[in-house]
């Protein structure tokens, strides 16, 4: 490159012809280098990518130029104009903190006496079991860092865990020591508690503010790595006693977000088929995670058999938590967190299911399945009014359990949908069910855990959005085809294209056949992409180069992988029948 330039030098000032032809050649020689120690860069990310489809989507945006969101120096708000990094680096923080003050301020005091009724006679039904935290050893906290991912951020210690991997062998014995300590004294690291709050923008097309942001939470490596032994012995004594619900499919082994859709949709068929109506009420709570009350959750883990040392740590674990917002290379002043649950911690998924176990149990003739924070509650009936009833009735033991726990159910948000046959739902009346006064909002489909549901169970509609976003794939992976080779770039299409075929395929795998073939035309193109051929290429012979199956065989192979993974030791017998009859 310095060649090059030199020569550009001599040309300039010599005007000679045999100059600028020197420069050229130069420049082209510097030119052809560049592409392909570039080519040889991005071959070689994509391969570390190891077909994640997340990963594979940033060197790909790297490649187009969109990796890097461009930092906002100024944010107008209020009327007012701030422009220093501090400055709107303590707005977001105190917005946050704002945020939820409001939100609480509308909270009557909470009573744990519904709760405490539903897990001791219900849930625990005379169980004799306790939880005891044990002591870890060296081995265990060595495997656990070793295990760490690469590209975990460090939080407010600057930890990094790529550091703590590489001389895990050292560290280990001392830091076991202090995990140990923590769970003898049942004491939580102060210096643990703090989070690092990173506000990222919702829509990069609207204004940066606090409405238009989300907090991204980071804390230190070493305390997730804390809550993960913790946790693990958590997981294993509600598992063990039988003590979670299976109505929620979050956070436990042998559940997702299929196994939750199948749940609800082969309930559906099932009435469907008996020839009565299903009505929907998806409901929607506001700020879920960050509104947990710390005493009612503790009363709860106590009604489960926490030991009285294991209630003092997790006590200690969600007090005197504060956090920070990091904006620019500056840090805001420090907010203290008087509830809700740590976000971007391995505790705070587990604690919100074991602090909502109990809420189906509220239910007298409805179903209420869950997913997180997702709640869904169905009843099916062939009588019009006495399917309004029950809702009815059934909604407002739920407002009633939202309110005694200090929640907040988002009206304005949750919605209901009536399911049938065409025939049935001509003469189908409205269905106004209301909740503290505002009626829901009825809806003809929705989504929901990503899949596209709608009042008649026929797939079309999600099988747009699965076609609009494999194109989309496909269109990202050709503008930058010329840095993939033909090998790398079928794992780069199988990473942003057919992996959106493999996403609860178990649910809409009986779509009619039509839609079906316009999955497989665009398989088909993904195919093209790959081997770079022609539109007259034989699709059979694509496939079996490509070792593809074919769109209808990928959702059959996808339903038996089901029925196999939902036939193990943690699987409930409702999906182990389920995967049976399918």
């Amino acid at each position: 490159m310095s060649e090059r330039d030199i020569a550009k030098a001599k040309a300039h000032k010599s005007v000679s012809p045999q100059e600028w032809a020197r420069y050229r050649e130069l420049r082209n020689q510097v030119t052809k280098l560049n592409r392909r120690k570039k080519k040889e860069y991005y071959q070689l990310k994509l391969k570390e990518a190891n077909k994640d489809s997340k990963k594979v989507r940033k060197v790909l945006n790297n490649i187009m130029g969109r990796d890097l969101a461009p930092v906002v120096s100024h944010i107008y708000t209020g009327g007012t104009f701030i422009s220093k990094a501090k400055d709107i680096a303590n707005y977001f923080v105190n917005y946050y903190s704002n945020k939820i003050t409001n939100l609480k301020s509308n909270m009557s005091r909470g009573d744990s006496t519904l709760s405490h009724h539903l897990i001791q006679d219900v849930i625990m039904n005379n169980k004799q079991c306790q939880l005891k935290f044990e002591a870890v050893n060296a081995e265990m906290v060595e495997r656990l860092l070793i295990s760490l991912p690469d590209d975990t951020s460090s939080g407010s210690d600057n930890i990094d865990s790529k550091l703590l991997k590489v001389a895990a062998k050292f560290v280990s014995p001392p830091i076991c020591h202090i995990f140990n300590r923590s769970l003898a004294c049942s004491l939580f690291p102060l210096q643990w508690k703090e989070s690092k709050i990173i506000p990222i923008p919702k829509n990069k097309n609207d204004v940066f503010n606090g409405v238009n942001s989300r907090p991204i939470s980071l804390l230190p490596v070493l305390s997730k790595s804390m809550e993960r032994i913790v946790y693990e012995q958590i997981q294993y004594y509600l598992t063990e006693n039988q003590l979670l619900t299976q109505f929620q499919h979050a956070y436990k082994p042998g559940y997702s977000t299929s196994s939750a859709l199948i749940h609800m949709t082969d309930n559906w068929y099932r009435y469907l088929d008996n020839g009565n109506l299903v009505r929907v009420v998806f409901l929607e709570f506001s700020a879920a995670f960050d509104l947990i009350n710390h005493d009612l959750l503790i009363d709860k883990l106590k009604c489960y058999g926490f030991s009285p040392a294991a209630l003092c740590w997790m006590e200690s674990y969600l007090s005197g938590r504060r956090q920070k917002v990091y904006y620019n290379g500056y840090f805001s002043e420090g907010c203290e967190m008087n509830c809700g649950l740590p976000q971007g911690s391995c505790l705070g998924p587990l604690l919100y299911s074991v602090f909502t176990n109990d809420l189906p149990y509220v239910l007298d003739k409805s179903h209420l399945v869950m997913y997180a924070d997702d709640s869904t509650m169905f009843y099916s009936a062939s009588n019009y009014s006495e399917l309004t009833s029950v809702l009815q009735q059934d909604l407002l033991n739920v407002f009633d359990w939202i309110s005694k726990n200090n929640m907040i159910l988002n009206v304005s948000k949750s919605k209901s949908m009536s399911i049938g046959s065409r025939v049935r739902l001509v003469n189908c009346p409205q269905l106004n069910l209301s909740i503290a006064g505002p009626v829901l909002e009825q809806v003809t489909q929705i989504k929901l855990l990503g899949v596209t549901i709608n009042h008649h169970l026929s797939w079309s509609q999600h099988i747009n959005s699965v076609i609009k976003k494999m194109g989309q794939g496909i269109a990202i992976a050709r503008k930058c085809s010329f840095y993939i080779t033909s090998s790398i770039m079928k794992d780069v299409i199988n990473a942003l294209v057919l992996s959106h075929l493999e996403y609860c395929s178990s649910i809409w795998s009986a779509a009619n056949k039509t839609d079906l073939n316009r999955l497989q035309l665009v398989q088909n193109r993904a195919a093209r992409l790959v081997l770079r051929c022609s539109y007259y290429t034989n699709i059979d012979k694509m496939h079996d180069k490509l070792s593809w199956l074919s769109v209808q065989a990928k959702l059959y192979y996808g339903l038996l992988i089901f029925k196999e993974s939902n036939t193990g030791k943690h699987t409930t017998l409702f999906l182990c029948s389920v995967a049976v009859s399918r």
